[in-house]
């Protein structure tokens, strides 16, 4: 039972031990930081320098088959471990395709490219390093104005443990470019033209199919009594009518029944239509 209790308290204190050393190893370690937005034609590259005397430059980290370097971000970070040697830096980037066989000049944690606006700032540095104060104050000096953040570069300015230390900030702006204006408003519809009436749609094929057309400003009701009236000049009642209203022309269909003979009903007919 005594061996039992023993081994119990060996092995509780073996992880505890652990979970001590592993949170202590957790807050020497620098946050996550989010990854620059590259475009969809651009590549997203980071490399991790060690040392701290190794202020490197960032035009290295595209590959050779990519030539163009759009945005760059050099940062220092505290070291993961209690030595100092083993302090770091990461360079992140966006590299493009060359648009030209000519290479574009190398981009260096000192300058901005042609058409970005400069801006430099020494922030004091104390441990633990952390050049994102290079970045909030780079997007503070971009972001108010019409300008975006292209590149920011910080350099640890480093005079040794007993300080002063301080941050060298890079900030690159660049105007913002002009929002497009709006599609102009598709022009107006045309109207149709008016549809022909069918052919003849009378059930009776005894009937006499009548089809006219009037004036946008008629109104159906006419349709009922000029297809009356000319049913009876026919000598022929009228059981059915329609009518097609349209914004260019009402349109009117007739049924006239009855059987009076052709030579008169041919005459009177003749007689509507040239009206």
């Amino acid at each position: 039972m005594g061996l039992f209790q023993s081994n119990t308290t060996s092995s509780v204190g073996i992880f505890l031990f652990a979970m001590v050393g592993y949170l202590a190893l957790m807050i020497q370690m620098p946050c996550t930081e989010a990854v620059l937005e590259c475009a969809a034609n651009e590549r997203y590259v980071s490399k991790t320098y060690k040392g701290v005397w190794q202020l490197t430059q960032c035009e290295d980290s595209c590959p050779r088959e990519i030539q163009s370097l759009y945005m760059m971000k050099c940062n220092w970070w505290d070291p993961r471990t209690g030595d100092t040697r083993d302090e770091y830096s990461t360079c992140e980037g966006c590299c493009g395709e060359s648009s030209s066989s000519t290479p574009p000049p190398a981009i260096t944690r000192d300058q901005c490219q042609a058409g970005e606006r400069s801006k430099t700032y020494s922030l004091p540095a104390s441990r633990p390093w952390n050049c994102g104060l290079c970045e909030d104050k780079c997007k503070a000096e971009c972001g108010p104005t019409q300008e975006e953040l292209t590149r920011e570069m910080c350099a640890l300015i480093y005079a040794g443990e007993a300080g002063p230390n301080s941050y060298k900030c890079r900030c690159c702006c660049k105007n913002k470019p002009p929002t497009p204006s709006p599609p102009p408003p598709p022009p107006p519809c045309t109207p149709p033209p008016p549809c022909a009436p069918s052919e003849n749609t009378c059930d009776n094929a005894k009937d006499l199919y009548l089809a006219f057309q009037l004036p946008s400003t008629g109104d159906c009701d006419l349709c009922l009594s000029n297809c009356e009236k000319s049913c009876s000049k026919l000598g022929r009642s009228m059981p059915e009518e329609w009518c097609i209203r349209q914004p260019s022309a009402v349109f009117c269909r007739c049924c006239c029944t009855g059987n009076p003979s052709s030579t008169t009903a041919n005459a009177k007919l003749s007689s509507i239509i040239t009206e």
